[in-house]
């Protein structure tokens, strides 16, 4: 048993610690607030509140493990370091296995939008590694700095894209709409302040690391009323 506070993570069962070629049967449960105890194994996410169940079992044997399990959250609040945003009302259903995630949904509202998430994610060393995800998001309104290349705050009417690869470079494809009154500016030949996150939630000092995003045969539908600022030209 792990505990801190009132968060506990229970493991039982039988685990052959002198033959690691015999049967382990061992069952792990994570429950509600416990799930605040996420924070103490990875900083790509930060629990603050909600519902939730983890139910995982571990067979086979300690040389050749297998897993298999359900997860679930209801009305959860995370903040997500590596976007600025915090994502709240998160609704998740999904299993676990050996090699994998498969999220049947996850729902919640981030950037002052909806978005909803489903697929699979692969598995190494029990951290997501490689990604095969379909997303669909409405009414979100994105702002990001991407150092020496471009600061936009951006409205997203409407988006379904694909997203494959690997965690930390993942490719994206499929369609965005994008929505009135938004701005682009590359700032490559002259100096631009970082616009403010979309979340009131402030920068920490110890971020963590961005993912570098690949596009590939991804269409964005820009409305007329939209702008892109740069040294040699401004649009429209």
């Amino acid at each position: 048993e792990l505990k801190s506070g009132n968060q506990e993570i229970v493991v039982y069962g039988d685990f052959p610690a002198t033959d690691l070629n015999k049967p382990v049967n061992l069952s792990l449960s994570l429950k509600d607030e416990s799930f605040g105890l996420i924070n103490l194994f990875t900083n790509a996410l930060d629990w603050r509140d909600g519902k939730g169940s983890v139910l995982v079992r571990l067979v086979g044997t300690p040389r050749k493990p297998e897993l298999e399990g359900t997860l679930s959250m209801d009305n959860a609040t995370v903040y997500i370091p590596s976007l600025k945003e915090v994502m709240s009302e998160i609704d998740i259903r999904g299993e676990v296995f050996t090699n994998k995630v498969n999220l049947a949904y996850l729902r919640g509202k981030v950037a002052g939008g909806n978005l909803e998430v489903k697929g699979d994610m692969d598995l190494l060393n029990l951290l997501p590694s490689f990604l095969n995800l379909e997303a669909t998001g409405q009414n979100l309104l994105i702002r990001y700095t991407m150092p020496g290349l471009l600061t936009t705050q951006t409205a997203i009417k409407d988006a379904n894209i694909r997203i494959k690869g690997l965690v930390d470079q993942p490719v994206i494809t499929g369609k965005v709409v994008l929505g009135k009154n938004g701005e682009t500016t590359f700032p490559f030949l002259k100096d631009q302040e970082d616009l403010s996150s979309s979340s009131e939630i402030k920068s920490e000092s110890s971020e963590a690391k961005r993912a570098t995003y690949l596009f590939g045969g991804l269409k964005v539908e820009i409305p007329e009323e939209y702008w892109l600022h740069s040294p040699i030209f401004d649009i429209p």
